[in-house]
């Protein structure tokens, strides 16, 4: 008597597709992040990588304490008016 290995699924079988083709293991099937959530995991650990390094350069060479210590600050605190204005005009 032959008897099929262990199923790995738990003894449930996928269903087939329309063509009764089990399409399981098919090359479209991909797990796993896209190219857009890798960019945005790029830019935010960039950011961070910047404003620590920024943050330590200040306080360290500058002597800068506190909100002082933001590399380009002005840059950073200017943004939420920019985009204030970029609202009222959209």
């Amino acid at each position: 008597v032959a008897t099929e290995p262990p199923s790995t699924t738990g003894g449930v079988r996928p269903a087939p597709n329309d063509q009764g083709v089990d399409d399981s293991g098919a090359a479209g099937n991909k797990e796993g992040i896209g190219a857009f959530s890798v960019l945005l995991i790029i830019l935010f650990l960039s950011l961070s990588i910047y404003c620590c390094l920024g943050i330590a350069q200040n306080v360290r060479n500058e002597g800068r304490h506190g909100v002082d210590a933001i590399p380009h600050r002005e840059f950073w605190f200017a943004i939420p008016k920019v985009a204030r204005q970029f609202c009222t005009l959209a």
